[in-house]
């Protein structure tokens, strides 16, 4: 039977695969049929009772080691919060889990009551931990080896119950008191490797030296990033080099031989600030037109490499453009989502001269943006799935002459909702004849109109989902269930039965609808 050679289930219910887990269940299968499934991805889903019905479907699978739970921003008690990690915790040959499914309002970490021999790597992404609740993971996994998570400690009070041997391999975003935080290195005995993430906390090199002996003597790897601020914002280049100066000891260069690099913007209104050591260890960076950088490197381009940036933001704030420059220096070979504000220059090309690893990128615009530029990355970005252009205010033609063979999702939305460039029946027109329009299968947009809905979903032959805000838009923002909702009623009644529809629940105002391909084919 084929489903017996299924070793990776992937189980979605974002934009693209809307309702694909309600659909898998619905039509009789559980996960316990897949005996020799090894991994598998939940995503997108925000039911926490499908969540936990999947799951507990697991618990027996003698294959299954690696489990994924990603952006299923789930809001509930900490009583369903339990049974979920329960749940997981229940898996007897689980190896690795990574779970993203929390909001930043509730992502309190609850540990489980049960005891996982097996786990052995976790990554909690957005979830915050305090020490309590560290003592109690640790306690209800044994065997945990490697741990990516966010530590938030203020409480002199909280603690950890036991030393804890079995951590080698700690990747930490770290929100709390210095002395806190050496007391959790102190209690891990074993710690081998540290990538650690800090903000609110500052440590000059002498400090971190001190840090280091005292609380982590048998640390062989450690990566760190801290993000600071100016104490006196008109002093900030001789503040930096203070700090610099203090990285550049024997300790640093010739014992631990790691250099850093310190990076702020130059302003007279922001002390933001953040250093770290080389080579860059982490997966997002973020920088501005005059972002200014000094480093203990002496031959900084051995590091201009930033080769696990998977996600970069660059914001051009420049009003003159002729003396626009890039003055940071540095290289994405690897980035996937680039968003890029205010884009005017030439030197961005140089910045990012591969783009083969492309997937999603976001522009922000204004009234003097060169589209050719636009076409300069797309033609280099030959994986670019996903194209978002905002700051749309005063369209011009240029946007649907843009060409790129790989685009298959546009977003032409503001996603604070302010600002909003409502597409009227002639611009949507001009969308659905162009090269972009005539390929995309993901479409997010404003429009003036439900008609502009019916037109958008007959006329674009390859769409499987539109996104969609409405201008006449009545909804109260009170009600979802959709016999209370005129738009979602209208859209049933002119929409092909085929069609589903409804509200976002994180989004309301968002009107999302899936397309039957079928039957748009059958239409043409």
């Amino acid at each position: 039977m084929i489903i017996d050679r299924i070793i990776s289930l992937n189980l979605s219910d974002n934009d693209e695969t809307s309702h694909l887990p309600v659909f898998f269940l619905s039509h009789g299968y559980t996960l316990d049929q897949f005996k020799y499934v090894q991994s598998l991805s939940l995503n997108s889903i925000s039911s926490i009772g499908i969540i936990n019905k999947i799951i507990s479907q697991c618990r027996h699978l003698q294959h299954l080691t690696h489990l994924y739970i990603i952006k299923c921003y789930i809001y509930c008690d900490d009583k369903g919060k339990l049974l979920l990690m329960n749940n997981i915790w229940s898996i007897s040959k689980l190896i690795y889990c990574y779970f993203d499914c929390f909001p930043s309002s509730n992502n309190a970490f609850i540990a489980s009551t049960i005891i996982s021999q097996s786990i052995e790597y976790l990554v909690m992404k957005n979830i915050k931990c305090d020490l309590n609740n560290l003592s109690y993971l640790f306690q209800c996994t044994p065997n945990l080896r490697r741990l990516h998570t966010t530590i938030s400690c203020n409480s002199r009070q909280e603690e950890l119950k036991n030393i804890f041997s079995s951590i080698i391999s700690l990747k930490l975003i770290y929100l709390g008191s210095i002395d806190s935080m050496k007391y959790l290195f102190q209690n891990l005995k074993n710690l081998s490797s540290l990538t650690l993430e800090t903000s609110g906390i500052y440590l000059n090199g002498y400090e971190w030296e001190s840090f280091l002996t005292d609380a982590l003597p048998q640390i062989k790897r450690f990566r760190f990033k801290m993000n600071f601020n100016f104490k006196h914002i008109n002093n900030q280049e001789e503040e930096v080099d203070i700090l610099i100066n203090s990285f550049s000891t024997q300790y640093w260069i010739e014992i631990r031989q790691q250099y850093v690099q310190c990076d702020w913007i130059s302003s007279a209104t922001i002390s933001d600030a953040t250093i770290y050591t080389l080579p860059y260890a982490f997966e997002k960076f973020s920088y501005y037109d005059n972002t200014c950088s000094k480093s203990t490197c002496p031959n900084v381009v051995d590091f201009w490499s930033y080769d696990r940036v998977h996600t970069v933001k660059y914001v051009n704030n420049r009003l003159n453009l002729v003396k626009d420059s890039i003055s940071f220096r540095g290289e994405f070979p690897n980035v996937y989502h680039l968003n890029l504000t205010f884009l005017f220059n030439n030197n961005i090309l140089s910045v990012y001269p591969l783009l083969n690893q492309l997937t999603k990128l976001y522009i922000s615009l204004n009234d003097q943006f060169d589209y050719s530029q636009l076409q300069h990355l797309l033609d280099r970005s030959a994986h670019l799935y996903s194209l978002g252009l905002s700051k749309l205010t005063n369209l011009r033609r240029e946007l649907f002459q843009i060409r790129s063979t790989s685009i298959r999702r546009l977003e032409l939305i503001e996603k604070n909702g302010s600002d909003s460039r409502f597409f009227n029946d002639k611009e949507c027109i001009a969308l659905v004849n162009s090269s972009l329009g005539r390929q995309c299968e993901v479409l997010v947009i404003d429009v003036e109109n439900e008609t502009v809905i019916l037109d958008l979903t007959k006329n674009i032959v390859n769409l499987r989902t539109l996104i969609t805000r409405c201008k006449n838009d009545r909804w109260n923002g009170k009600e979802f269930s959709s016999g209370f909702d005129e738009l979602v009623l209208w859209l049933h009644d002119h929409l092909p039965s085929t069609c589903l529809i409804n509200r976002d629940i994180k989004h309301p105002y968002d009107i999302r609808i899936w397309v039957d391909c079928k039957q748009q084919q059958d239409v043409h």
